[in-house]
Formats: C-alpha cells, structure tokens, sequence
C-alpha cells in the first residue's frame, strides 16, 4: 500500500495521456521493490520535497523509515480488520454460458485457463473482476479464432454490463501476453542454461 502511495503521480499528472498510465501502471506490475530500497526513495523524495540536497540516507536512517513503513502497513492492516476480500472473475463465466454464440463453451472453457494466469500480476487491483472476465474471454475467442457475435443489438462484451468497453479488454489482453512472453523468455533461458556447450563435450576418439 505504502509503495503505490508512494509512486503515485502528482495530481496535475493524473489527467495524462492513458498510454502514459499504462506505463506506468505496468511498472508497478513488473517492479517489485525491496524494504530497503523503498525507504531509499523515501528518503530522496523527502529531500526533493524540501529542496535539500540530495544524498544517501545512512543505516540508522534508513532503519528508521523501514520500522515507519512496517508501522504504517501494520495500522492500514488494522484499519480492515486484517481482512481483504476480493471478488473473482469465475462467476462471471457461468452467467456468459447462456449467451447465444456457437463454441462459447469451448471459450469459456478457455478463458478460465487464462484467468488463472491473471494472479500472476495483480490485475484485480486495476481492473473489475467483470472486466477481468470478459477479458479473458476476449483473448481465448483471438487464441481459438472464433468470432463472438452481438446479441439483440449489443456487442458480446456488454452482455453483462454496459460499462466495459473494448479498451479493456485489449489492455488486459496486452499484459496477458506479456505474461506469456516473459514465461517463453524464461524458459528459454532454462533450456539453454541445462544444455551443454558443445565445446565442452569431448570428440570421440577413433579406433
């Protein structure tokens, strides 16, 4: 809590361009920081702020801000009783069964694989579980190649609720696909890191 606070843009930023904001908000996605390192920004955005020169805090500083931001946590952790609750995407693929479409259930069936890949960033802070839903919907009918027709005069999408609009999901699809880049990159990098080099594999020796 205390990072978003943190990193959040000044106020006369907000009203910025939204790709500007998707930046943004995919480097908190992809940016987890350490204790440490967060009371370091603390600490130089306290000097920015009063418009002291800028140094490096030292250990006792430093120690400081990390027991204030451990106490801040503890107390928003109070404040909700220790208790967040978050709604999931699931029940909202049961409602879109009924919808008149050919295959919708081979894609719901496929969107349920790609929400479970949604808690590995934390998109349900951004997005509404509805929109989070239709989102994957939206991706597993481009992945099957099936198109989703309208239904009495509304695009597939606003069949539960008029406010999710295409941009949604496409930014949803966006950070999906950048899941799936980074998890090939990985596993990449796993296979070439167990093969061995052919220069250290010694020649046969003839007969």
């Amino acid at each position: 809590f205390f990072f978003l606070m943190l990193r959040r843009p000044p106020r006369s930023t907000q009203s910025r361009s939204s790709a500007a904001s998707d930046v943004y908000k995919r480097q908190l996605e992809d940016c987890p920081i350490k204790l440490i390192d967060l009371a370091v920004l603390y600490f130089k955005a306290e000097l920015k702020r009063n418009n002291w020169p800028m140094k490096q805090p030292t250990e006792q500083q430093k120690f400081q801000i990390q027991s204030k931001i451990c106490e801040m946590e503890s107390e928003i952790l109070r404040q909700i009783g220790f208790d967040l609750e978050i709604e999931l995407p699931y029940k909202y693929f049961k409602q879109f069964m009924s919808y008149p479409a050919p295959n919708m259930e081979k894609v719901i069936k496929t969107a349920a694989y790609f929400c479970n890949d949604t808690f590995l960033k934390p998109m349900c802070i951004y997005y509404h579980p509805m929109q989070i839903a239709c989102s994957c919907i939206y991706f597993s009918s481009l992945f099957l190649k099936i198109s989703l027709p309208d239904n009495e005069g509304k695009v597939w999408y606003k069949y539960l609720h008029d406010g999710i609009e295409l941009k949604h999901l496409q930014d949803v699809t966006e950070i999906m696909k950048a899941i799936y880049k980074k998890m090939e990159e990985k596993k990449k990098q796993t296979s070439h890191s167990t093969v061995q080099p052919a220069a250290a594999i010694p020649a046969k020796k003839g007969n």
